[in-house]
């Protein structure tokens, strides 16, 4: 079992390591890519540490591997937020939240409680990262990504909790010796898994909100298609609240898969919300240029293009103009 063990951590370290090189030379976003060369090393740390084979071999150096693998909810976190998202400004609880509790699981080793706690919040953080992927896969428009949404991270996100059950479960001396094996094992599936994908990742995973649009030309058949549907934003279904790419395809008798197509490679967009905001948001300037409707409040402005609060219509209003809605009705 033992030798199994070393084997499959020997080969899943061996993957890693692969990855890294690639994304070292990759045309990777900076930002990007270091989140993700973090994940992977206390990923690597968090491998060697955790098997008992290992133990005596790592001994003299053994605090540096402790610390890479206490920073795995953080680069974890971080790494799929980057992955998943073009732009992670607003995510930023999901980081301050990861790395407090990766700088309370240094301190497991003095205040025991202090693991068993951070083992439960894992397992809680694991879950509401697992529901925040499952409620933005609808919005985002680039199919690979998607992909990755499908089957990479609720994978990582269950073997996530799954490891941390055990851990919470067991005593480190009363862990059976298979579920070292099955760990080892699982590592590796998902390390060959994930170098597989970034290997042969369009560039397109990788492409920044603030990258220039693509020059290509829309077939005839596309052509039509956008036709279509310009015409319903002419005809401003952008203002109805909670608009999905679901209900768009559905009013202008597109098949939801070729609408996303159409609204990603033809017209550049990235996630849906984007596309849709970008008209709400002229309106909403638009307005708020209007002498005679100055006695509109801002609330009545963002019910009437179609957000159903303040604080999502703010958010959007200032990533499109740099500005707050006040501020540029003041300016």
């Amino acid at each position: 079992m033992q030798e199994l063990d070393l084997i499959l951590r020997g080969a899943g370290l061996g993957c890693g390591l692969l990855i890294l090189i690639t994304l070292l030379t990759g045309d990777v976003p900076l930002r990007k890519k270091i989140a993700l060369v973090l994940f992977l090393i206390s990923t690597a740390g968090y491998v060697i540490v955790s098997s008992p084979s290992l133990e005596t071999l790592i001994e003299p150096i053994e605090p540096i591997f402790i610390f890479a693998a206490k920073l795995i909810p953080f680069t974890f976190t971080w790494a799929v937020l980057e992955i998943l998202f073009d732009r992670i400004e607003g995510k930023w609880p999901w980081l301050l939240i990861t790395g407090l509790t990766a700088i309370i699981s240094l301190f497991s080793g003095i205040l025991p409680i202090l693991g068993t706690a951070v083992n439960i919040i894992d397992i809680v953080l694991h879950i509401a990262l697992l529901v925040l992927v499952v409620i933005t896969s609808a919005d985002d428009l680039v199919a690979e990504r998607r992909v990755f949404r499908l089957w990479f991270v609720v994978a990582m996100t269950l073997f996530g909790l799954v490891i941390s059950a055990v851990e919470v479960s067991f005593k480190d001396a009363d862990v059976p010796q298979f579920i070292f094996v099955l760990h080892a094992a699982a590592f590796l599936l998902l390390g060959t898994v994930f170098g597989i994908w970034v290997l042969g990742a369009n560039s397109r995973i990788w492409v920044s909100a603030e990258q220039p649009k693509n020059n290509k030309t829309s077939s005839q058949k596309n052509k039509q298609l956008i036709a279509k549907l310009m015409q319903a934003m002419d005809e401003e279904v952008w203002r109805e609240e909670g608009l999905t790419i679901g209900s768009l395809a559905q009013k202008i008798k597109l098949p939801e898969h070729q609408l996303r197509v159409v609204i990603n490679q033809d017209l550049d967009f990235r996630n849906f919300s984007t596309f849709i905001n970008g008209y709400r948001i002229t309106a909403a300037m638009q307005a708020l240029d209007d002498p005679e409707q100055s006695n509109r409040t801002i609330l009545e402005i963002a019910y009437d293009i179609g957000f159903s609060s303040l604080g999502p219509f703010n958010k959007a209003f200032r990533q499109q103009t740099g500005k707050s809605p006040r501020e540029y009705r003041s300016r």
